[in-house]
Protein backbone atom coordinates (compact mmCIF):
# COMPACT_ATOMS: atom_id res chain seq x y z
CA UNK A 1 0.00 0.00 0.00
CA UNK A 2 1.48 3.09 -1.25
CA UNK A 3 1.04 6.20 1.48
CA UNK A 4 1.01 10.16 0.76
CA UNK A 5 3.90 12.05 2.04
CA UNK A 6 3.49 14.52 4.24
CA UNK A 7 5.46 17.70 4.49
CA UNK A 8 5.98 19.68 7.56
CA UNK A 9 8.58 22.90 6.74
CA UNK A 10 7.74 24.37 9.63
CA UNK A 11 9.32 21.40 11.80
CA UNK A 12 12.20 21.53 10.01
CA UNK A 13 14.39 21.74 13.21
CA UNK A 14 12.26 19.67 15.38
CA UNK A 15 10.50 16.13 15.78
CA UNK A 16 6.56 15.99 14.65
CA UNK A 17 4.29 13.98 16.36
CA UNK A 18 3.05 12.47 13.19
CA UNK A 19 0.21 10.45 14.74
CA UNK A 20 -1.20 14.30 14.76
CA UNK A 21 -1.02 14.41 11.03
CA UNK A 22 -1.23 11.00 9.72
CA UNK A 23 -4.35 8.60 11.01
CA UNK A 24 -2.74 5.83 11.91
CA UNK A 25 -3.29 3.35 15.06
CA UNK A 26 -0.48 4.28 18.01
CA UNK A 27 1.83 1.20 17.07
CA UNK A 28 2.13 2.19 13.15
CA UNK A 29 5.39 3.51 13.95
CA UNK A 30 7.37 1.66 15.86
CA UNK A 31 10.47 3.26 15.89
CA UNK A 32 11.66 6.51 14.90
CA UNK A 33 15.05 6.01 12.58
CA UNK A 34 17.66 7.46 14.06
CA UNK A 35 18.54 9.00 11.00
CA UNK A 36 16.26 11.47 11.95
CA UNK A 37 17.37 12.23 15.62
CA UNK A 38 19.64 14.94 16.49
CA UNK A 39 22.52 15.71 19.37
CA UNK A 40 19.45 17.69 20.72
CA UNK A 41 16.74 15.30 20.04
CA UNK A 42 19.19 12.77 22.47
CA UNK A 43 19.46 15.98 25.31
CA UNK A 44 15.99 16.71 25.47
CA UNK A 45 15.54 11.92 26.26
CA UNK A 46 18.51 12.14 28.65
CA UNK A 47 16.93 15.40 30.15
CA UNK A 48 13.21 13.62 30.73
CA UNK A 49 14.80 10.24 31.94
CA UNK A 50 16.88 12.70 34.94
CA UNK A 51 13.25 14.49 35.65
CA UNK A 52 12.30 11.18 36.76
CA UNK A 53 15.36 10.33 38.51
CA UNK A 54 16.41 7.48 36.13
CA UNK A 55 20.32 8.61 35.38
CA UNK A 56 21.95 5.64 34.10
CA UNK A 57 19.03 5.98 31.33
CA UNK A 58 19.98 9.95 30.70
CA UNK A 59 23.88 8.65 30.73
CA UNK A 60 23.11 6.58 27.69
CA UNK A 61 20.75 9.16 25.96
CA UNK A 62 23.69 12.26 26.41
CA UNK A 63 26.72 9.62 25.07
CA UNK A 64 24.29 8.72 22.09
CA UNK A 65 23.99 12.21 21.66
CA UNK A 66 27.86 12.71 21.57
CA UNK A 67 28.19 10.36 19.27
CA UNK A 68 26.46 12.78 16.79
CA UNK A 69 27.99 15.75 18.24
CA UNK A 70 31.08 15.26 20.17
CA UNK A 71 31.57 19.13 21.13
CA UNK A 72 27.81 19.84 22.28
CA UNK A 73 28.55 21.60 25.44
CA UNK A 74 25.06 21.32 26.25
CA UNK A 75 24.68 17.70 26.53
CA UNK A 76 28.54 17.67 27.81
CA UNK A 77 27.52 19.53 30.62
CA UNK A 78 24.56 17.26 31.30
CA UNK A 79 26.18 14.01 31.09
CA UNK A 80 28.59 15.48 34.20
CA UNK A 81 25.90 15.97 35.71
CA UNK A 82 24.33 12.78 35.59
CA UNK A 83 27.56 11.00 36.11
CA UNK A 84 27.92 13.08 39.31
CA UNK A 85 24.83 11.80 40.60
CA UNK A 86 25.49 8.25 40.06
CA UNK A 87 28.96 9.01 41.99
CA UNK A 88 30.95 8.88 38.84
CA UNK A 89 32.66 11.67 39.84
CA UNK A 90 36.15 11.39 37.93
CA UNK A 91 34.18 10.52 34.63
CA UNK A 92 31.97 13.41 35.61
CA UNK A 93 34.88 15.82 35.94
CA UNK A 94 36.18 14.78 32.31
CA UNK A 95 33.00 15.50 30.53
CA UNK A 96 32.66 18.71 32.26
CA UNK A 97 36.10 19.73 31.48
CA UNK A 98 35.78 19.00 28.21
CA UNK A 99 32.82 20.92 28.17
CA UNK A 100 34.16 24.02 29.52
CA UNK A 101 36.90 23.62 27.15
CA UNK A 102 34.56 23.74 24.07
CA UNK A 103 32.33 26.33 25.46
CA UNK A 104 35.85 28.65 25.84
CA UNK A 105 37.25 27.66 22.42
CA UNK A 106 34.41 29.01 20.85
CA UNK A 107 34.04 32.18 23.20
CA UNK A 108 38.08 32.88 22.10
CA UNK A 109 37.03 32.12 18.18
CA UNK A 110 34.37 34.94 18.24
CA UNK A 111 36.78 37.52 20.27
CA UNK A 112 34.86 37.13 23.51
CA UNK A 113 38.46 37.00 25.17
CA UNK A 114 37.35 38.35 28.48
CA UNK A 115 34.12 36.06 28.91
CA UNK A 116 37.27 32.78 27.87
CA UNK A 117 39.26 34.21 30.41
CA UNK A 118 36.55 33.99 33.26
CA UNK A 119 35.55 30.34 31.64
CA UNK A 120 39.23 29.16 32.01
CA UNK A 121 39.99 31.05 35.53
CA UNK A 122 37.00 28.65 36.51
CA UNK A 123 38.55 25.66 35.18
CA UNK A 124 41.91 25.88 36.67
CA UNK A 125 40.17 26.11 39.96
CA UNK A 126 38.44 22.66 39.17
CA UNK A 127 41.33 21.19 37.84
CA UNK A 128 45.40 22.78 36.80
CA UNK A 129 46.16 21.30 34.14
CA UNK A 130 48.69 22.34 31.16
CA UNK A 131 45.72 23.02 28.43
CA UNK A 132 44.16 25.14 30.27
CA UNK A 133 46.72 27.02 31.86
CA UNK A 134 47.97 27.02 27.93
CA UNK A 135 44.13 28.51 27.29
CA UNK A 136 44.59 31.36 29.78
CA UNK A 137 47.93 32.12 28.55
CA UNK A 138 46.54 32.89 24.72
CA UNK A 139 43.77 34.79 25.75
CA UNK A 140 45.56 37.11 28.02
CA UNK A 141 47.93 37.50 25.37
CA UNK A 142 44.93 38.55 23.06
CA UNK A 143 43.69 40.69 25.81
CA UNK A 144 47.38 42.45 25.72
CA UNK A 145 48.31 41.11 29.38
CA UNK A 146 51.82 39.60 28.43
CA UNK A 147 53.71 39.39 31.10
CA UNK A 148 50.29 36.97 32.85
CA UNK A 149 50.26 35.28 29.61
CA UNK A 150 53.69 34.22 30.35
CA UNK A 151 53.14 33.80 33.76
CA UNK A 152 50.33 31.46 32.52
CA UNK A 153 52.42 29.98 29.77
CA UNK A 154 55.27 29.33 32.57
CA UNK A 155 52.42 27.16 34.08
CA UNK A 156 51.31 25.11 31.51
CA UNK A 157 54.98 23.93 31.06
CA UNK A 158 55.48 22.95 34.69
CA UNK A 159 52.89 21.23 34.32
CA UNK A 160 53.63 18.86 31.22
CA UNK A 161 56.99 19.70 30.62
CA UNK A 162 57.24 17.50 27.38
CA UNK A 163 54.08 19.42 26.12
CA UNK A 164 55.87 20.87 23.00
CA UNK A 165 52.84 23.27 21.87
CA UNK A 166 53.23 25.18 25.45
CA UNK A 167 56.93 25.47 25.17
CA UNK A 168 56.45 27.13 21.22
CA UNK A 169 53.64 29.56 22.91
CA UNK A 170 55.65 30.22 25.90
CA UNK A 171 58.60 30.92 23.00
CA UNK A 172 56.24 33.72 21.18
CA UNK A 173 55.24 35.18 24.25
CA UNK A 174 58.90 35.81 25.78
CA UNK A 175 60.30 36.81 21.92
CA UNK A 176 57.48 39.41 22.12
CA UNK A 177 58.77 40.66 25.24
CA UNK A 178 62.19 40.59 23.85
CA UNK A 179 63.22 38.20 26.12
CA UNK A 180 65.26 36.52 23.05
CA UNK A 181 67.18 33.96 24.99
CA UNK A 182 64.50 32.19 27.14
CA UNK A 183 62.73 32.18 24.08
CA UNK A 184 65.31 30.65 21.63
CA UNK A 185 65.83 28.40 24.96
CA UNK A 186 61.76 27.07 25.10
CA UNK A 187 61.83 26.68 21.04
CA UNK A 188 64.62 24.44 21.34
CA UNK A 189 63.39 22.36 23.55
CA UNK A 190 59.96 22.64 22.51
CA UNK A 191 61.67 21.01 18.79
CA UNK A 192 63.55 17.88 20.81
CA UNK A 193 59.50 17.12 21.80
CA UNK A 194 58.20 16.91 18.09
Amino acid sequence: MERDLVRLDHFADRAANIPEFVPLPADAIAKIKEQFLDAYSFLRAGMASERTGNYPAAVKAYERGLAVEPENVELLNSLGFALFQQGRSKEAVVALEKAHYNLRSSLARSGKFAEAESHLRKSLKISPNTQTYTGLGIVLSQLGRTEEAVANLQAAVEADPKNAMARQKLAAMLESLGRTDEARKQMEMAKTLN
